[in-house]
């Protein structure tokens, strides 16, 4: 039985995930919403309260000295979600997609032990991926989209890598737990981005400008993208429990080459050589990857039982 709940939870993950990405950007892009300071504060409110209703207040007992460490990964996942929203915006989801292979490399590069070979050889892939995608779109994107794409991997990954830090045993302030980092990125996301918008004056300009707002597919998109981007990470931590296996990564890669097929029907792209070959050396690096961590995970293994046997 609990074979059987696992594959539904992975399953479900899949779904989710794909279904997210894809509402994200029809709202984006076929209906044009771009005002990020505005959606993104949206989704974050609405995880927030979908926090709270379902798992209580998370903030409750929370002191200084706890939520202080944090705030440096707070920071970079606000940079994430509203340069993320920009990419997706303004490019392709098979490219947006590779951009979350970059960030693999930053996480890599920061983790705590050196990977095995396999993981090695799937650096340079997961980046020539990236670079092979940009390169396939820039002759019909602007220069500063393709910069975003490139913002969005740096402070994904860097937030990942704050985030290993903090959960590490080595670490002496990891004294939050998931479902409270979850609420303070929310909580964080949503009063920042909510002050630039009205800063920046995105309220008064999509009032203006944004043709539609008399338009319910709108509503329904955006009450969707809340939902999902929080029934996501609600899901993503029962696949990923705790460290990262390599079925919680197969599990990720099954969602992005799943996104990735139903995108290019939905929002069709130009089928060229370079995008392909960008699409298969990012497989290949994810492929890469997780053959790596199967290895590390089988000789820790091993490791394991020969402590055991020897009584050490």
């Amino acid at each position: 039985m609990q074979g059987s709940a696992n594959i539904v939870e992975y399953s479900t993950y899949c779904v989710l995930y794909m279904t997210a990405v894809l509402c994200n950007k029809y709202v984006l892009t076929s209906l044009g919403f771009q005002y990020p300071t505005i959606f993104q504060g949206w989704q974050a409110l609405v995880a927030f309260l979908l926090i709270w209703i379902y798992s209580g207040n998370q903030l409750q007992q929370l002191t200084i000295s706890e939520l202080v460490p944090w705030i440096p990964a707070m920071l970079l996942y606000i940079g994430s979600i509203f340069s993320g929203s920009i990419a997706l915006a303004h490019t392709s989801i098979p490219v947006f997609l590779l951009s979350h292979g970059a960030s693999d490399v930053i996480l890599i590069i920061c983790d705590d032990h050196l990977p095995t070979g396999a993981v090695h050889v799937g650096i340079p892939l997961k980046l020539s991926a990236l670079m092979l995608g940009l390169w396939s779109v820039h002759y019909d994107t602007p220069a500063i989209n393709l910069i975003w794409i490139l913002v969005h991997a740096v402070f994904s990954g860097a937030y990942r890598a704050v985030a290993y830090w903090y959960t590490s045993p080595q670490w002496p302030y990891s004294g939050l737990t998931a479902m409270q980092r979850q609420t303070l990125n929310n909580l964080a996301g949503f009063l920042t981005l909510l002050s630039f918008a009205f800063i920046l004056g995105h309220h008064t300009t999509a009032s203006q400008e944004f043709p539609h707002f008399s338009n319910i597919n709108f509503y329904i998109g955006c009450i969707c993208s809340g939902v999902l981007g929080w029934a996501v990470s609600q899901m993503w931590n029962k696949v990923k429990p705790g460290t990262l296996t390599s079925t919680s990564q197969m599990t990720q890669m099954a969602a992005k080459v799943l996104t990735l097929i139903i995108s290019m029907q939905l929002f069709p792209v130009q089928h060229t050589l370079l995008l392909w070959s960008a699409i298969l050396c990012g497989v290949a690096g994810d492929i890469l990857h997780i053959l790596g961590n199967m290895f590390q995970e089988s000789d820790d293994l091993r490791h394991e039982v020969r402590d055991i046997l020897i009584g050490t």
